[in-house]
Formats: C-alpha cells, structure tokens, sequence
C-alpha cells in the first residue's frame, strides 16, 4: 500500500512540476530545456546545497583523479582551491558516497 501511495505522490510531484515549469517559461517567452528545468529546480530550493555540493565533488574527483593517476591528496586540493572549500571538507564529502 505504501509504494502506491508513495508513487500516487511522485507522479503527482511531477506533474505539478512539470506544469508550472511550462507555466514559467510561457510566461517569459522561454524555451523549455533542460538546462533552464535544472536552473528552475534549483531556484525554487528543491535540490539543497548540501546535495549539489556532495554530486558535484564526487564527479569532479572521479574525473580529476584518472588525470592525476590516482593521487588522491593532489585531487582533493585541486578541488579544494577550485570551489573554495578546506581540504578536510572535500574529504568528508568523499567519505559519505
């Protein structure tokens, strides 16, 4: 019962999403891409800064670290200097993936 409800509530989500996305972009003559849905979202607070800090330093350290062979310690402060967060910081976010 609880996943039917649970999916009844994300379809939901999204269809009221979706519409007043539309409603935005009609409204200041916008097209409608997904580069605009992400800026949207994230205007309106429904991805926290939390979560797009922990994604963003995950894919940025995955990518970094092929290109420095595995060198952690480097990597991490590279992306600590980049987006102006303490080492120890990066590491912790690293930790929780």
């Amino acid at each position: 019962m609880k996943k039917i409800e649970q999916k009844h509530l994300l379809d939901t989500f999204s269809e009221k999403l979706n519409t007043n996305f539309s409603t935005y972009c009609d409204k200041y003559g916008q097209e409608k891409d997904i580069h605009r849905f992400i800026t949207y979202i994230l205007d309106h607070g429904l991805i926290p800064p939390s979560a797009i800090r922990k994604y963003t330093v995950k894919e940025i350290f995955d990518e970094l670290q092929h290109r420095h062979e595995g060198n952690k310690t480097q990597v991490v402060n590279l992306i600590a200097e980049r987006f102006n967060l303490s080492a120890r910081s990066i590491w912790n976010l690293l930790k929780k993936r």
